[in-house]
């Protein structure tokens, strides 16, 4: 089945993968633009957010993810404690946060939290989250 979309096709993307660009970012912009394989970049010249679609992406598969052995035994060690979706919104508002050294900023505005945010209650985005012992 073919889903329309707002955004153009992703195959017609600029050399940097550039789709589209926006002034503000929403929930039905998310899902539209993730279910045809484009995402927000960080924001561009005069606050504009490009939607872009590369030409080519990492991918992980699971059945052929290989662990080095020398991490599987910082694993096995249970030095991390693993939850999912336990604390959605620390983990975006630390993330907008962190320190970038040699950037402006971020690309992980209000806008961007309360997004992502709606779309983690709605049960789209998701958190995995490591803590240390206490």
């Amino acid at each position: 089945m073919i889903v329309p979309s707002r955004f153009p096709d992703p195959l017609t993307a600029d050399a940097d993968g550039i789709v589209a660009l926006s002034r503000t970012i929403s929930c039905p912009l998310l899902l539209d633009a993730y279910y045809h394989g484009i995402f927000p970049w960080p924001y561009g010249e005069d606050g504009l957010i490009p939607w872009c679609a590369p030409h080519r992406r990492g991918v992980i598969f699971p059945d052929e993810f290989h662990i080095p052995k020398s991490f599987e035994r910082e694993l096995k060690k249970n030095f991390f404690h693993c939850r999912v979706d336990h604390d959605f919104s620390a983990v975006i508002c630390g993330c907008a946060a962190a320190s970038r050294p040699g950037q402006d900023g971020t690309w992980i505005t209000s806008q961007v939290i309360q997004s992502y945010t709606r779309l983690h209650q709605m049960g789209y985005a998701h958190s995995i989250e490591a803590y240390t012992p206490d």
